[in-house]
């Protein structure tokens, strides 16, 4: 049931996705309990649902029970769910306007993530999140971020894959915020 939840989050129908996420997290809470760090994943897709719904309030009441599974129980909960489930808060805070509420969740996925191998392209995204957070004097450190990104996504990925795709129109769009007459970025991402 939640598989299926995040394929129709993924899918664009936050509906019944909804409808499935709840009934994965009915299922959970009655056979391991409503404190089981299994929960993480259905409660995830739950709150991005609701925030793909509108429904705000309700999402970040879903990410809040998850992020007290995830912090009672960080060694029981698959560090790859961690990781979402700070990307999906911090996507949720965004909309919010809590931006350093946002960045500090990014931040606790990349430690989340850390240098394991098999969380490259989690680790990857989180970072394209930070950089194309960066503004103002951040920009340096955005650029810096967004570069590691696409490195790291570059060590798993073809060079067509949509998510290098995204972070280079990240660094673009990072270089024309911040005024930068090198465009050296905008050049990679044309060609």
């Amino acid at each position: 049931l939640a598989q299926l939840a995040g394929l129709l989050v993924v899918r664009g129908k936050p509906a019944e996705a909804l409808e499935f996420a709840q009934r994965s997290i009915t299922v959970g809470e009655a056979t391991r309990g409503p404190d089981a760090p299994m929960l993480v994943r259905p409660l995830q897709y739950a709150a991005e649902a609701q925030r793909a719904l509108g429904e705000l309030p309700e999402a970040l009441r879903t990410y809040e029970r998850a992020a007290s599974l995830v912090e009672r129980f960080p060694k029981d909960t698959e560090r790859p769910w961690i990781v979402a489930h700070y990307r999906g808060l911090a996507r949720l805070q965004l909309e919010l306007g809590e931006r350093a509420q946002a960045r500090a969740s990014l931040d606790a996925a990349r430690a989340a993530a850390g240098t394991e191998p098999t969380l490259t392209v989690e680790r990857a995204s989180t970072l394209r999140a930070l950089g194309a957070l960066s503004s103002g004097d951040e920009v340096a450190a955005g650029r810096a971020a967004l570069k590691e990104a696409l490195d790291l996504y570059r060590t798993r990925l073809p060079d067509n894959h949509p998510a290098i795709l995204r972070t280079l129109a990240e660094s673009c769009a990072l270089d024309l915020r911040a005024g930068s007459t090198d465009m050296a970025t905008c050049q990679d991402a044309a060609t």
